[in-house]
């Protein structure tokens, strides 16, 4: 049996991965050393931190026309941070090396012409996981959209 093409979601997925990927290499970068995983990992999972699980989940369709519809997916980023002294430093750095990775991955959707857009939407952070240490963690939400043909059209 032949290999399926890829879809939307698993190319949006793999430019944040790969993005991710690229970026321990570049200047700038505030946590160069990093893990990037393609599931939900839990905690004990982790084995280096911070911990990048990109996941691109929820699809809800918007406009429609005749020839298409706009599509909305929901990227996620799980990140998970640890330092003895203050585990909330490490994820405010690792938060805003997500937010520039991003920005980055949008561009390049666009080029690609994969989607016509990715936007962030929210970050939050369970204050509890900072009292927990020497872990905290946060969750990243961007929406990237794109037009899916109709059916039957």
């Amino acid at each position: 049996m032949s290999q399926p093409t890829s879809s939307v979601r698993t190319a949006v997925r793999d430019a944040v991965m790969q993005t991710l990927d690229r970026r321990r290499r570049q200047d700038g970068v505030r946590v160069p050393e990093y893990d990037v995983r393609p599931i939900w990992a839990t905690l004990e999972e982790c084995e280096r931190f911070p911990t990048y699980c990109v996941l691109v989940t929820d699809e809800q369709a918007g406009e429609r026309s005749q020839r298409d519809v706009e599509s909305l997916l929901t990227v996620k980023l799980v990140v998970y941070a640890k330092d003895e002294k203050d585990p909330r430093r490490v994820l405010d750095a690792a938060l805003e090396d997500v937010h520039e990775a991003l920005l980055s991955v949008r561009n390049q959707l666009i080029e690609q012409a994969i989607a016509w857009n990715l936007a962030w939407i929210e970050t939050t952070a369970d204050e509890g996981t900072s009292v927990a240490h020497p872990h905290a963690q946060a969750m990243v939400r961007w929406h990237c959209q794109f037009h899916r043909a109709q059916i039957g059209s």
